[in-house]
């Protein structure tokens, strides 16, 4: 139940596809890891585009490589905004 919970991906909706407003989804995605889920190492996020006719020219791919140091696990997850 905490409205700040979430890296709000809607914030960005309207902003065009630079390097700054990536660099900006990058730093909220970071900031609320380390405040929400500290024991996860994000190890790199990149950007992708979005392929298939189901996307349209403003979808955005985001790519999050992520490790859990205590468990000995890492992973990645892959989010595709449309």
């Amino acid at each position: 139940m905490d409205p700040m919970f979430g890296v709000g991906l809607y914030n960005f909706l309207f902003e065009l596809e630079t390097d700054t407003t990536r660099m900006r989804i990058r730093d909220r995605i970071n900031e609320q890891v380390n405040k929400y889920m500290p024991f996860i190492e994000i190890t790199g996020i990149s950007f992708s585009p979005t392929e298939g006719p189901e996307y349209g020219p403003n979808s955005l791919g985001i790519v999050i490589k992520y490790a859990i140091p205590s468990l000995g696990e890492a992973d990645i997850l892959r989010i595709e905004a449309k």
